[in-house]
């Protein structure tokens, strides 16, 4: 193959960059996560106008927080159990993963609705943003999970041609070398930017963790206090 053909080599198309499969679990998730939504907020839009105690420390203020604090554990607890597991199978790992989204979403719409519109500059309000940004970086994280693998799998093509063609001793295979190892350096990056994600993503959680925790300690003493 000349100098001039090598430039030319079609890339691999593989999956469409809009491709998505529909998945049992997913269209459940998307229901149970639709319904428990719709009714909380349903229940929040006629409480906030009805109820006698709005606020975040309120009884329905209090089963708000519970419930979302409940989802955000239930999200982190489940996929790392199938992620950790030996014995895991691909379609119940993303069928976990589709879950640990949708318990995200839910999580973060209950812990909206226990605020009841106040966000002034307490323990709550920095767990809630905490988690905003975690929702906000595991779609960013989904969304490199689509592009990255289909990124690296376009590189692995080219290397896998471009060697193929190979010729060290001529002027073009120079030119070829070159090529193959910038497209083995951009397979790095790739998969350097999706560790490194990953990474993020769990110092982030962790630190939400926190602040959910310091929230709850500071609302068991402000409960104590009243009490005494």
């Amino acid at each position: 193959m000349s100098h001039r053909s090598w430039k030319t080599i079609p890339e691999e198309k593989g999956y469409p960059w809009l491709f998505f499969y529909v998945t049992k679990a997913w269209l459940l998730g998307l229901l149970v996560t639709l319904i428990v939504v719709a009714i909380a907020g349903g229940f929040y839009l006629w409480y906030s106008q009805f109820g006698n105690d709005v606020a975040p420390d309120s009884t329905i203020g209090l089963i708000f927080a519970s419930a979302g604090t409940l989802c955000f554990i239930l999200a982190a607890i489940l996929y790392l159990r199938h992620r950790r597991s030996q014995r895991r199978k691909a379609g119940q790992l993303n069928a976990s993963l589709h879950w640990h989204i949708f318990l995200a979403i839910m999580s973060l719409a209950l812990i909206f609705m226990h605020s009841f519109g106040n966000f002034n500059a307490r323990t709550g309000t920095y767990a809630l943003y905490g988690l905003v940004a975690l929702v906000i970086s595991g779609f960013i994280g989904r969304l490199m999970d689509r592009i990255m693998p289909r990124l690296i799998a376009s590189e692995v093509a080219k290397t896998v041609i471009l060697q193929h063609i190979w010729r060290p001793s001529t002027p073009s295979g120079q030119t070829i070398t070159k090529q193959v190892e910038r497209a083995t350096q951009r397979q790095e990056f790739y998969r350097s930017v999706i560790r490194y994600w990953r990474v993020f993503h769990v110092v982030l959680a962790l630190l939400t963790l926190g602040l959910v925790i310091w929230h709850l300690v500071f609302v068991v003493q402000l409960l104590v206090f009243h009490m005494g």
